[in-house]
């Protein structure tokens, strides 16, 4: 009778067979949860691009949901805008600016200002370079020398 190797995998051998369909069954159980994030992950660009950013970047990245919509914080923009109105030109970092919604709501709250915004994920970034153009306006990649 021919003896398997230590750890090769032996047909014959039930008790190691059945601790292994336990493991997988295991494994499976609390994967499956998470299968609808999986799918989405998969199939949606502006995700997947958040969690490519999150592997290529780990903790330098200090919010990887990239949710944002234009005119986001009213009243915080306005409040900026009347501490910032003796001013004639600000300049205004938007540091995490994702595909730029909030750089072009800042434009309307100081239309004279210089607009830079900064991003992490480059596919966010790509985003904000399709914006209308604007000459007081820049979009740059953020790094820790940024």
């Amino acid at each position: 009778m021919a003896v398997a190797a230590p750890g090769a995998f032996d047909p014959g051998d039930k008790l190691g067979q059945a601790a292994r369909m336990s493991f997988v069954r295991t494994a499976l159980a609390r994967l499956r949860p998470h299968a609808a994030r999986w799918r989405a992950l998969a199939s949606h660009p502006r995700a997947r691009s958040e969690w490519l950013t999150r592997l290529r970047y780990g903790a330098r990245v200090h919010q990887d949901i990239s949710t944002s919509y234009p005119d986001r914080y009213p009243r915080l923009f306005a409040a900026a805008r009347d501490l910032l109105a003796d001013r004639p030109a600000p300049r205004i970092l938007s540091f995490g600016c994702a595909a730029g919604e909030e750089v072009v709501t800042l434009r309307s709250y100081f239309p004279d200002a210089t607009l830079i915004g900064a991003e992490i994920n480059p596919a966010l970034l790509r985003a904000c370079h399709k914006l209308p153009p604007d000459d007081a306006r820049a979009f740059i990649p953020s790094s820790s020398e940024t």
